[in-house]
């Protein structure tokens, strides 16, 4: 029995709930080139009991059909695959799996629709490009290759797929010379199936040598990969059975731990303190665990006593579940505010089952209809977690259907966020406070991973709370921070480069721009890292299979903004450097704390150079809003009023802050916000800047069946002349009531039939302090 094989035996169904996503994900394959199938099926279904079926999990047992032979099982599975879970890579796949099968049509016309989308991608071009040297006439394929090879003369595609040509028609001479000039470029790229390939093409050529030193070379990297993982699993393993009832602790229990008396530590900790004691029954039911971590049973608890909460946890120290727990127990529904629509959909995803059947999101990617049936499943009680973004607090009406359900809990993750003069400021968190107020002020709880003391302050005066604070040390014994200073950004790439290749596992490069993420990306690929950019500019797909690969393994290094950090739940990052510096000691803290979340050792690399503060500086002035400009949006607003208030379309506030050469563009909302702090304006949810009014068929009288409006709107709509177009803002300063209460008042009124019209901004201005300087 191998030592591989011996270690499978060992992961019973304990042990692998226990042991990281990450290297669950990893272990599968790893198992399938073992040849243990039935074992890796066995794995695939308790993956698939946890998590529910998955593109990743198909695609697992379409491999497992295909090392046993069983051609018409892995079709089925390839075919599955790209019909549940329709993507550019499943497409490629089941295109290159019918090219292969000699099913050229049905491949070609998959070709042809995801060239239409994804034409840029390299899978998707080389897929072309093989349906068409299927499809082209022999007389003309060698022209084809011969253009190829010109356009790219060093490129490994070009030069195989030529040499295949000559080796076909008896030229062997000619094909190992072109052969000769890729195989350092496919030992860097280091992908199996390119290395495979060209030793085959050089057997053939007659250069059995030099085809045999790849194949070693291709082993000794399998066997490096393979006792590398086999290491992890040890250790993992090792920390599972040494930490006894505590197995699934990243980091230290404080006042949690187990007495020995007990094996579970579930008594202990109930008899510890006041804890409900149904919190350890659904630990344990749901979520599949016995103890709490550090900080979490005093955030729980707090919750649960109805108490408003700052939590501070570092990265990996289980904020999720300070809430997702107390979210099963509460009577009515917690609503998760979270600034980003992929940080939600990871979090809904990688709930326990029992706990995702009772949760959904609610975000800008749903349809209408959609919204509004999980908003009935939420009235119906069938649902206890929403998952929503900030800016749907914007729009009133989804607060008036809010305002229906009982809230028990407003959680408001990356509470930083709420802060005007932080670096990771969102204009629509100022909204959060108004928007608690429309539905009742129930009890908050904000999280954050990094805060200092004036950082925390700010947060509960931007939330209009006083937040009892529950603070989890930042300090980890297995993080090694170091500082490389280098003379310039050409020694920084070079020293990057060496970090990489010497450093085993995967690493995050933290870069300052979206041009070095991909740049970088780039040359680690040419030198022979696997790795892959990440960016807010990147097509969403692209992105999503970026960030994808690299949680599964496939991609070792990503290189990233900071838009790669909320929500990144990889424990096994070995490695973080900055190539460029952060922008705050908070937030360094935050991006290298997402290393060694496994417990195990990792390092956190700044490289600097001389240069790095005056860019830092400079990046800082960019940020800035000049007053003039402030002044600008301030009368913009002022003349677009109509008496107290006004609905202003956002487009002309951005004329009026930006310059349209100009790239460094403002948000507009940041401007709105420092506005408001100055307290010469409040903002409310979006509405209509006008309203086209008719009288509803069958409503002659003109009377008002909605009793609980007040006497100043019957006066006030009597004195209409249907059908009429409002103002919105002429409207409520005539009626002395805010933009929400005039829409309500009309959609209820069964004697109109209303119309909103464009939707804009809804801000109250106020009177300015006589010591403020505004003109």
């Amino acid at each position: 029995m191998s030592e591989g094989s011996g270690l499978l035996e060992r992961i019973d169904d304990r042990t692998w709930r226990a042991l990281p996503l990450e290297l669950r994900w990893k272990i599968i394959p790893w198992a399938i080139e073992l040849g243990e199938l039935d074992r890796a099926g066995d794995l695939i279904e308790a993956m698939e009991r946890e998590r529910g079926e998955s593109a990743k999990l198909l695609e697992f047992r379409a491999r497992i059909a295909g090392a046993r032979q069983d051609i018409s099982e892995q079709r089925r599975l390839i075919e599955l695959r790209a019909e549940r879970y329709p993507s550019t890579t499943s497409t490629v796949q089941l295109a290159r799996f019918l090219l292969d099968q000699g099913d050229i049509d049905r491949a070609a016309s998959l070709y042809d629709i995801v060239r239409q989308t994804s034409g840029d991608q390299q899978q998707v071009q080389h897929l072309g490009n093989a349906i068409e040297r299927s499809l082209i006439p022999p007389s003309e394929l060698r022209a084809r290759l011969q253009r190829d090879l010109t356009a790219d003369p060093d490129g490994y595609w070009p030069n195989v797929n030529m040499a295949a040509w000559l080796l076909d028609h008896d030229r062997a001479d000619a094909a190992r010379t072109l052969l000769h000039k890729v195989v350092i470029e496919a030992r860097e790229l280091g992908y199996d199936s390119y290395l495979t390939r060209l030793a085959e093409l050089l057997d053939r050529a007659g250069d059995a040598g030099l085809a045999a030193e790849l194949r070693a070379y291709l082993a000794a990297e399998r066997e490096r990969k393979r006792l590398e993982l086999q290491e992890t699993i040890e250790a993992a393993l090792a920390s599972i059975d040494t930490s006894a009832a505590g197995w699934e602790l990243d980091g230290p229990v404080a006042d949690t731990r187990a007495d020995p008396s007990s094996e579970d530590g579930i008594a202990a900790e109930v008899a510890h303190g006041p804890l409900d004691p149904r919190v350890f029954d659904v630990l344990q039911r749901d979520f599949g665990h016995t103890t709490l971590r550090d900080g979490q049973r005093q955030v729980i608890e707090r919750v649960l006593a109805g108490a408003d909460t700052l939590g501070i946890m570092p990265t990996g120290a289980g904020k999720s579940l300070t809430f997702q727990l107390p979210a099963m127990l509460l009577p009515g529904v917690t609503i998760v505010i979270s600034p980003l629509i992929a940080l939600m959909k990871d979090q809904l995803e990688s709930l326990p089952p029992r706990v995702r059947d009772r949760s959904t999101v609610i975000n800008s990617t749903l349809s209408f209809d959609e919204t509004q049936r999980r908003l009935d499943e939420i009235r119906n009680g069938a649902i206890k977690l929403v998952y929503i973004a900030p800016e749907r607090f914007r729009d009133h009406r989804f607060l008036r259907a809010l305002q229906r359900v009982p809230i028990s809990l407003a959680v408001i993750d990356e509470a930083h966020c709420i802060n005007l003069w932080g670096s990771d400021f969102r204009p629509d968190y100022l909204f959060i406070p108004k928007a608690l107020a429309e539905l009742g002020d129930p009890p908050v709880l904000a999280l954050t991973a990094t805060a200092t003391h004036i950082m925390a302050n700010q947060i509960g005066v931007g939330l209009g709370r006083d937040l009892g604070m529950v603070r989890v040390s930042l300090f980890r014994s297995n993080l090694f921070y170091s500082v490389e200073t280098v003379r310039n950004r050409e020694e920084k790439v070079t020293r990057l480069v060496e970090i990489c290749r010497k450093l085993q596992g995967a690493g995050i490069v933290y870069v300052g721009s979206r041009k070095d993420a991909e740049s970088l990306a780039a040359t680690l690929c040419v030198r022979g890292v696997q790795a892959a950019p990440y960016h807010a500019g990147l097509d969403a797909g692209i992105r999503a299979r970026n960030q994808e690969r690299f949680m599964s393994g496939q991609t070792r290094v990503v290189c990233a903004t900071v838009a790669f950090g909320m929500g990144i739940d990889k424990s096994d990052v070995r490695f973080i450097v900055h190539f460029s510096a952060p922008a705050s000691l908070e937030a360094y803290a935050q991006e290298s704390g997402r290393a060694g979340r496994d417990g195990r050792g990792a390092r956190c690399i700044l490289l600097s150079t001389a240069n790095d503060g005056t860019r830092l500086k400079q990046f800082a002035r960019r940020e800035e809003i000049k007053i003039d400009s402030l002044r600008g949006v301030y009368k913009e607003i002022k003349r677009a009023a109509d008496g107290e208030w006004t609905v202003v379309d956002p487009r002309r506030i951005e004329l009026a802050l930006n310059d349209p050469d100009s790239d460094d563009q403002i948000d507009s909302r940041v401007a709105l916000g420092i506005i408001e702090q100055a307290g010469l304006i409040t903002r409310h949810p979006d509405a209509p800047v006008s309203y086209a009014l008719s009288r509803s068929m069958g409503q002659a009288n003109g009377e008002d069946e909605n009793v609980s409006v007040p006497e100043r709107y019957r006066t006030w709509k009597q004195a209409l002349e249907l059908p009429t177009t409002i103002g919105t803002a002429a409207a409520c300063s005539a009626l002395g009531i805010a933009p929400f209460e005039l829409d309500r008042y009309l959609t209820e009124d069964t004697t109109l039939t209303v119309r909103g019209g464009m939707r804009g901004i809804a801000v109250h201005l106020l009177p300015p302090h006589p010591t403020l300087r505004i003109g």
